[in-house]
């Protein structure tokens, strides 16, 4: 199969997976998953509702939905309070690290557990992408989450992904 061929396959399946999730974008239901099934994160002592069509892929060690190169990446921090830890992610600090940050705002999980999602910017080969930072957790512990989408589709998966975001925990 020549290279050209596929693109082209690869590309009209993209713009299907696409097509199926902005059809789905007032529906958040729809979007978490209709039976609104917590998945035990592996390697972490964390579970979640990942968004419908994110699969997870062990070598990323993470979800991704490929139709809209979209990611999240779920991560524990042993021993360290969140609130420590976003304490100092200021935008100087993002600014070091090579992003921007957009915005921040104060959460509450479905638990009802206070978190903070820090919004940055940032470039992959001139298509600009943007990444929520999630963190809650207790005294000891943090739930750190990343989930990143092209702001091309930010206005659909941005209110998914806090969605689902806000669903984390720690497995009792």
């Amino acid at each position: 199969m020549t290279s050209a061929r596929s693109f082209y396959i690869f590309f009209i399946v993209s713009i299907l997976n696409i097509s199926f999730v902005f059809s789905q974008a007032n529906n958040t239901q729809t979007l978490l998953g209709k039976e609104q099934i917590y998945v035990d994160v592996p390697l972490t002592n964390v579970k979640f509702i990942p968004p419908a069509h994110f699969i997870y892929m062990e070598q990323n060690r993470g979800y991704m939905h490929v139709g809209t190169s979209s990611s999240v990446q779920v991560l524990e921090v042993k021993g360290t309070a969140y609130t420590m830890i976003t304490s100092g992610l200021t935008a100087d600090y993002f600014k070091s690290q090579g992003v921007s940050l957009v915005g921040s705002e104060d959460v509450t999980t479905k638990e009802g557990k206070k978190g903070k999602i820090f919004t940055v910017s940032f470039f992959v080969e001139n298509v600009e992408f943007e990444r929520l930072m999630f963190f809650t957790g207790d005294y000891n512990n943090t739930i750190w989450i990343n989930a990143n989408y092209p702001v091309a589709v930010k206005e659909m998966l941005n209110p998914v992904l806090k969605e689902s975001l806000l669903t984390a925990r720690f497995i009792q």
